[in-house]
Order: structure tokens, then sequence, then C-alpha cells
């Protein structure tokens, strides 16, 4: 579990307050979880777009949405291949416009690579500095 209040990830436990936290790779103890993550249509969607079999590496699961503004997740999730990475949200509740739901930016796949300390293509906290992620932002947004 993580929590934007804590600096590193704790185990779930009974009674532990999750309003806030993400949980991490739930997928690895519950088979309702992988059963969901797997569904037929995601995985159909996944092998037409790659051509190739999906692989499933991360998945956060959370009780209320993290808040953060608009991003592209690749700053955030490392892949050594990050034109092969996909990301699925599944939502576990009714949805409607305005209740934190994903968005995808029409045309955000043809903004401008942005390096990280002039040659990264993700963000790392301790060599990059919170003020290059606040310099990124409108760009991430199509700014």
């Amino acid at each position: 579990m993580h929590s934007p209040t804590q600096e590193d990830y704790q185990p779930v436990e009974a009674g532990a307050d999750v309003e806030r936290a993400r949980v991490v790779d739930v997928f690895a103890f519950y088979e309702s979880a992988r059963a969901a993550l797997f569904s037929e249509p995601i995985v159909r969607f996944l092998r037409t777009a790659f051509d190739d079999t999906p692989l499933l590496f991360q998945s956060l699961t959370f009780e209320k949405g993290s808040q953060q503004p608009v991003h592209q997740d690749p700053i955030f999730v490392v892949t050594t291949s990050p034109l092969e990475f996909a990301a699925s949200w599944i939502a576990l509740e009714d949805i409607r416009p305005g209740s934190g739901e994903l968005t995808y930016l029409d045309g955000s796949h043809r903004t401008p690579e942005y390096l990280f300390s002039g040659k990264y293509k993700h963000w790392n906290a301790t060599r990059d500095g919170q003020q290059q992620l606040e310099e990124w932002l409108p760009h991430a947004a199509g700014g």
C-alpha cells in the first residue's frame, strides 16, 4: 500500500486507513483481480493494438483517485520499451463526467518528446527534482 503521506510502501493490514492509499499489484494475491485485469475485452484490445500477448506488470487499486493533474504514465512507469506500454482502467462503480474518470487527450501521442535532465524520458524525483516535474506538466497537456 502506498499513501501520499508516506515515503515508502507498507503492507496492507486489517483496519488500515485506505481511503487515499493505492494498493499495488493486488493481482499477485487475488484470482478475482487477475480475472478482471485479464478480461477478454482488455486482452483482445491489447493483442490487436500490439500484435502480441500482453504482459501485466503493475496494477493500482484505490478507493479515491490520486487527484493527479493530466500526465503521461510513462513519465512515472519506467519500461524498457515505452512504445509498448498501455494502461487500462476498470471502474468498479458508475462513472459520470467529473467523477475522476480516466482522461485521454486527443492527439497526445504526437506531443513532442520531453527529456528530464536533458536525456531521460521518465522523471526521477532524486535526479530531476520537483521543479522539472512542474515544468513538464503543461507540456503533458499539449501546452
